[in-house]
């Protein structure tokens, strides 16, 4: 998925977000909490704009990332974690909530084989560091699915 296509998603997806509010007298959570994960959101596709390259170990725009690295560092920026260098996919993987993968819903991590992990955007876009560099798409079927969290 391009960037023009990512970015034509968004309406898509605070729309999605104010019929869940209208029709629920307690707010709808939807992964991390949608104010988080709009932050998510843009704050991942300024860093896929921005062409950062893929760093093993890396957890940091100046860096690079790796794709727990990339996590942890959105997860940070919106104030979930504090300490990103502190998370690798395992630790990631265990702070939080597991779920099926058929509940995964925007905001959530789903844990591929490999240490791969991506933030889910919609039902079928997901977006993490991959070895070419940030990248969105989606690995379902391509590589076993370890695992989705909610934090």
């Amino acid at each position: 998925m391009e960037s023009g296509e990512l970015n034509q998603s968004l309406p898509r997806i605070r729309n999605a977000r104010r019929r869940s509010l209208l029709f629920s007298v307690v707010p709808v959570v939807l992964g991390c909490a949608w104010l988080f994960y709009e932050r998510q959101y843009e704050e991942a596709l300024a860093l896929y704009r921005k062409r950062i390259p893929f760093k093993w170990g890396g957890k940091s725009p100046e860096q690079g990332f790796d794709s727990s690295g990339f996590i942890a560092y959105l997860l940070k920026q919106v104030g979930i974690i504090s300490d990103p260098q502190q998370y690798w996919s395992v630790n990631l993987l265990t702070a939080t909530r597991p779920i099926s993968v058929d509940q995964a819903e925007p905001g959530d991590v789903i844990y591929y084989e490999y240490g791969i992990c991506m933030l889910v955007l919609d039902h079928d876009t997901r977006i993490g560091a991959l070895p070419g560099g940030v990248a969105t798409g989606n690995l379902d079927g391509v590589i076993k699915t370890v695992g989705v969290g909610r934090f």
